[in-house]
């Protein structure tokens, strides 16, 4: 095959998913970080009952054997669920949650609005030592925020009694895979090592010709040319070959050269350090 039937079979294909995943970036390994917090930082789970409501939504809206949850963790003003699926269903199950967790919150409280601070994000898994550290870092937050010492004594958690009540998570599961991987589940996660710099991307040390590959790769993947990277019609995706790039360990020089941009604009764009936890 000729490289631009290759390159437009290839871009077809890539541009048919990023669209149909409404910009998300896609996770290979199809797991997913799902996270939001209630708008203006409001304290919406601080009650137990509220926790026990969103979990009770969690397992009402899980009727799709397709999309499993692997880890979560409800805290008093945001949450974290590490999900397994197709992102399309993850976004139909989440809406679904949000918006009937949001109706009956408002109902009790007398009060209407925006409960969560927006659409949910999320943040692709690309790696098993990212898988590993993400599972860590999730069911350490009660722990980081001097609720309880030991993670395993959290109660709304995937590791706490509300996982028993409504069975959302086998840690079996999870047990099994760590032990693959070499590691002991509960060593692993009471380990006190500092997650606040925990990247989602292994970082690699690039040679320009991999930085060159790796970025020729990104442009490939959003059907666009080096001298397309300058038109505005085209700002969502040089944005996220810029982030992509930036996670990956490529500098803000480098990129510099390789696209032509300004040091400021790849700054600009690149992740923030909330990105990064």
């Amino acid at each position: 095959m000729r490289f631009n039937d290759a390159f437009n079979v290839f871009t077809q294909n890539v541009v048919y998913n990023i669209c149909m995943s409404g910009n998300r970036l896609l996770s290979p390994l199809g797991i997913y970080h799902i996270y939001n917090r209630g708008n203006n930082r409001e304290f919406i789970f601080k009650e137990k009952k509220w926790k026990n409501l969103f979990l009770r939504l969690m397992n009402r809206y899980l009727k799709n054997p397709s999309i499993e949850i692997q880890v979560y963790c409800i805290m008093n003003n945001h949450f974290h669920i590490l999900i397994k699926g197709d992102m399309h269903e993850i976004s139909q199950y989440m809406r679904n949650v949000e918006s009937k967790f949001a109706e009956f919150y408002n109902e009790a409280n007398n009060r209407s609005g925006h409960v969560f601070q927006g659409r949910f994000s999320s943040r692709a898994v690309f790696s098993n030592r990212q898988y590993v550290q993400l599972i860590r870092y999730i069911l350490r937050n009660p722990v980081k925020a001097m609720i309880v010492e030991n993670p395993f004594s959290y109660e709304w958690s995937s590791l706490g009694k509300s996982n028993f009540d409504y069975s959302l998570v086998t840690n079996n599961n999870l047990m099994d895979f760590f032990k693959k991987q070499g590691y002991i589940l509960a060593t692993f996660i009471k380990d006190s090592c500092d997650d606040d710099k925990i990247a989602y991307f292994e970082r690699t040390r690039f040679t320009h010709k991999e930085a060159v590959d790796f970025y020729q790769e990104r442009l490939l993947e959003h059907g666009l040319t080096p001298e397309s990277l300058l038109f505005p019609t085209n700002r969502r995706n040089v944005i996220s070959i810029i982030r992509k790039c930036r996670y990956h360990g490529i500098t803000v020089a480098k990129l510099h050269e390789l696209t032509g941009l300004s040091i400021r604009r790849i700054q600009d764009e690149s992740p923030a350090r909330e990105d990064y936890l």
